[in-house]
């Protein structure tokens, strides 16, 4: 196996990938979660049923480095299904329209939200207020640091 186009430097081959190589030969198609263009230097062959010893060519599958780290969290992780679309947290907040975080996308999930409203409603800011919010916060905090003085004289 040493003239093998995928040996490593000690002349072996996995047999996961000799199986993959022997189906597509030098070239690999795209990945098959994202359709990266992959290489056989950057592919990662995956085992679907996540059993190692199982390498029946139905069982494995060509994946980017990105997508073969992310596929068990995708095990584990909350799946969003919208409009015949079904991803995880982490990718949907990663869509263009996406209006917010993962972690808000996660919390309203959590309060049982659409998974529409989920990903695609704007954020609600309850951080510091702006404009004309600020102007009434700060008229607001002086009214009532005006009314504590006028008490402590009438107290004194």
């Amino acid at each position: 196996m040493p003239e093998h186009p995928l040996a490593d430097s000690t002349g072996q081959v996995w047999e996961h990938r000799k199986i993959a190589y022997e189906r597509y030969g030098g070239t690999l198609p795209p990945c098959e979660l994202c359709g990266k263009h992959i290489t056989w230097q950057t592919a990662h062959i995956d085992h679907k049923d996540e059993n190692r010893a199982n390498n029946d060519l139905d069982n494995l599958r060509h994946l980017c480095r990105v997508c073969n780290v992310t596929r068990t969290v995708q095990s584990t992780a909350v799946l969003l299904t919208i409009n015949g679309v079904t991803q995880n947290v982490a990718r949907w907040s990663k869509d263009p329209r996406c209006a917010v975080s993962d972690a808000t996308i996660r919390q309203r999930v959590s309060k049982g939200w659409p998974h529409e409203r989920c990903v695609f409603d704007p954020p609600a800011h309850r951080g510091r207020p702006k404009g004309s919010e600020l102007k009434k916060v700060m008229n607001k905090k002086a009214r009532r640091l005006e009314r504590r003085i006028e008490m402590k004289r009438e107290a004194a």
